[in-house]
């Protein structure tokens, strides 16, 4: 079977042939110059030492490698642009492809190794006319729209990713206090129908170490980029603090658990803009929950519940341990729930008595209605649902002190009945 071709179209595809012949030409005698710097943060080569390329690059002239091929600024612009094609990802997702490896982008095939090609011979060209004298940034701007030169990075990769939503930094940080916390939040988590995905909500086990989670109160501090009006614009997503922990003991101190936590975090934020944060940012970024009993165990479960579970762990405590003994040490206030068998020449590991005391949970979690919300579900629940929204768009960090962290939207003003604020 034939196919006939108009002569206009044969007479078309031979131009564009015989273009793409001459841009391939060009590009054969510059890429040695620019593809080696297409990615700002390192130079990649090939069959040349780094001295060597260097030597090169300092005696390359782009004018006078232009006249040698036999064109000028402007033909090479208009060959480049013959093969600019749209690939479809847009502003958003666009900004995600400069980050990606060289070595990777080149293992493509097909479309998507068309699509690589001709954004590295525009953006090869595009170098070209930039390292003119002077630089013609006019025909630059012909051949690729400057929000869409795909091999240049216009932000971080925390911003790239916050904007499409893919941002891997957590919306909640949960530090507990120990082991039994942790199995507890985890299967929480899972029993409530929530992922247990760390760039959601992450729980880790600090062990009660204050100092410990001041150093991470710091290290989740918002980190500002640049300031727009009244306000700071951030690089990754605000991760809201939340410590659960045991009620402290004895004589409370001057200063808060949360308030230590807040002006460690407001330091960050001072050496970065040169003002602290604002109580209402500081309160929506850092919380202190606190047990309503002494203990994990004691505020989760009766007395009854715990002593059948030690039992059930170590039955030769049976004649030692009952909810009577229970009852003593949570009027006592104890803040370890091993003070229940202390002094009885046996023993029980407190993540075998969580294990133990799991499946008690479970039974109260699955009664309808609903009798009580243990402390432990409310903790969750809350931090997945601030997580959820914090994960949600770009952020900005008010200089207005009576304004909160808000949320930023494009172009920088809140959408038509949305309210932006979270507290």
């Amino acid at each position: 079977m034939f196919v006939r071709f108009s002569a206009a179209a044969v007479a078309r595809e031979h131009r564009r042939a015989t273009e793409l012949r001459a841009l391939a030409n060009v590009l054969s005698v510059i890429d040695a110059r620019f593809l080696p710097v297409l990615d700002p943060n390192w130079v990649t080569l090939s069959g040349i030492d780094h001295e060597s390329w260097q030597i090169y690059r300092s005696a390359f002239n782009s004018a006078q490698m232009l006249h040698a091929c036999g064109v000028d600024a402007e033909e090479i612009a208009l060959l480049a642009q013959a093969v600019e094609v749209d690939d479809g990802l847009g502003r958003e997702f666009g900004a995600l492809f400069p980050f990606a490896r060289a070595k990777t982008l080149e293992r493509t095939s097909g479309s998507a190794r068309r699509l690589y090609s001709a954004r590295k011979a525009g953006e090869v060209v595009a170098r070209l006319l930039e390292d003119l004298d002077p630089p013609n940034e006019e025909l630059v701007s012909h051949i690729v729209d400057q929000d869409q030169r795909r091999l240049v990075r216009r932000s971080t990769l925390d911003e790239a990713l916050q904007e499409v939503g893919l941002s891997p930094h957590p919306g909640v940080l949960l530090v507990v206090e120990g082991a039994t916390e942790l199995l507890f939040v985890e299967r929480v988590l899972l029993e409530l129908g929530m992922h247990n995905d760390p760039s959601i909500i992450h729980v880790v086990d600090m062990g009660g170490d204050a100092k410990k989670v001041e150093l991470v109160a710091a290290a989740f501090a918002p980190i500002v980029s640049r300031q727009l009006g009244d306000s700071w614009e951030l690089v990754r997503p605000p991760t809201r603090l939340v410590v659960a922990t045991d009620p402290p003991t004895g004589r409370r101190p001057k200063k808060s658990r949360q308030q230590v936590l807040r002006d460690a975090m407001s330091k960050v934020v001072r050496a970065q803009t040169g003002a602290d944060l604002h109580v209402d940012a500081a309160h929506m970024l850092v919380e202190v929950v606190e047990w309503s009993g002494s203990c994990f165990e004691l505020a989760h479960f009766e007395d009854e519940e715990i002593a059948d579970a030690i039992v059930d762990v170590n039955p030769d405590l049976k004649r030692h341990v009952n909810s009577t003994r229970v009852a003593e040490v949570r009027a006592m206030g104890q803040t370890d729930i091993r003070k229940v068998w202390s002094g009885t020449g046996f023993s029980v590991r407190k993540t075998d008595l969580a294990h133990a005391l799991w499946p008690v949970m479970q039974k109260k979690l699955s009664a309808r209605p609903l009798e009580h919300v243990p402390d432990v579900v409310d903790v969750v629940s809350a931090a997945w649902g601030d997580a959820l929204r914090l994960k949600q768009g770009r952020w900005h960090l008010p200089v207005n002190e009576n304004e909160q962290l808000a949320r930023l939207e494009r172009p920088l003003q809140k959408q038509s009945g949305v309210d932006d604020s979270v507290s």
